[in-house]
């Protein structure tokens, strides 16, 4: 049958090239490439030049398996019964016999074969480098790539290229309360008391101006309300407020004046938190000498007034108005800011 000619052929296939093989490599003659008679001859004329004293009764045996061989191969030829058996310890006792009449390989040899083994464990390791590092290439670029597909392109780089207001944003934050009237506050960093002295609202930051992100929370206490014998009109209250505001505005940019800040513009607007706070949030933009740089850097800033009866809180937030992550630490900030009640 087709299927049994098959497998005879893919047999006698492997059976010759093992013996062909060997001779190749062993005895260094062209047995791969020659046919059966071809073979037969260099083995010949190697018994001949006394090189390689195979028994005739061998290279008999030989040229019968290679043959058979070639008639299942191309002649489409079925062996007999027990002949497959028969070739396969015919080829045995060739490559053993042939073992042992092959000289003994002189110190050149011997060398050359050292040589061409360590030659061939080098390019085994070499080729074994440039496979694990093609893989773990192929492994960086698809997990980046996964990466830039789930998060953006920007967070994964600015990530691994270690981007400082990335690391805030994505580090673990730290919620905690504050002052007189207390409030809880969710930041990157716990806020550090800043000792000042003594009658000084109370101060608490993370940072400075040279930092990535500026956080700044300040608590003024009220003066005591004086007794007032006619109540001010609401024209009054209103250029109180008003006053109130400006002094407030002027305090602000002194501030960033003193700090070494220029150019600096200043918006306001009423605003309610997240909490549902009232507040006046004063913001805008300003130049600052930042350290590292040879020019002045354009901030954004942020300054929000929460006025209560036990006193006021100021929160400023300064960070750099190119920088990717600032306005959502910005908002997260704001948006867990909130008054503890006390019972």
């Amino acid at each position: 049958s087709p299927a049994e000619q098959q497998e005879f052929k893919d047999y006698y296939s492997r059976l010759t090239d093992v013996v062909r093989r060997y001779l190749e490599e062993e005895v260094k003659i062209s047995a791969l490439e020659s046919t059966t008679d071809e073979l037969m001859l260099k083995l010949e004329a190697l018994k001949q030049s006394g090189t390689l004293e195979l028994e005739r009764e061998t290279i008999k045996n030989l040229k019968s398996v290679l043959q058979t061989a070639d008639l299942v191969k191309f002649a489409r030829s079925l062996p007999a019964f027990g002949m497959t058996n028969k070739d396969r310890g015919l080829v045995e006792e060739v490559v053993i016999e042939t073992k042992e009449v092959l000289p003994e390989p002189t110190p050149e040899e011997i060398r050359e074969r050292e040589e061409y083994h360590l030659l061939l464990a080098k390019r085994r390791r070499k080729k074994q480098l440039q496979w694990t590092f093609a893989s773990l290439g192929i492994l960086l670029i698809l997990g980046f790539s996964i990466a830039v597909w789930t998060y953006g392109f920007y967070p994964v780089r600015d990530t691994l290229a270690g981007y400082p207001t990335i690391k805030l944003k994505n580090k673990t934050w730290i919620s905690s309360q504050y002052g007189t009237p207390p409030v809880k506050l969710s930041t990157p960093e716990v806020l550090k008391r800043i000792n000042s002295e003594k009658g000084s609202p109370l101060r608490f930051s993370s940072g400075d101006y040279d930092a990535p992100f500026y956080i700044d929370l300040v608590f003024t206490k009220k003066a005591p309300k004086q007794q007032s014998e006619t109540s001010p009109s609401e024209e009054e209250m209103e250029a109180l407020q008003k006053q109130k505001i400006q002094e407030l505005v002027n305090s602000i940019i002194n501030d960033f004046q003193s700090r070494g800040a220029v150019n600096i513009l200043i918006k306001e607007e009423e605003i309610t938190t997240l909490s549902g706070l009232p507040a006046l949030k004063i913001y805008g933009t300003l130049d600052y000498p930042k350290k590292g740089n040879d020019k002045r850097v354009r901030c954004n800033y942020t300054t929000h007034v929460f006025d209560f009866d036990q006193g006021g809180i100021e929160l400023t937030l300064l960070f750099e108005k190119e920088d990717r992550y600032g306005e959502s630490i910005q908002k997260r900030v704001m948006d867990s800011f909130e008054l503890i009640k006390e019972l």
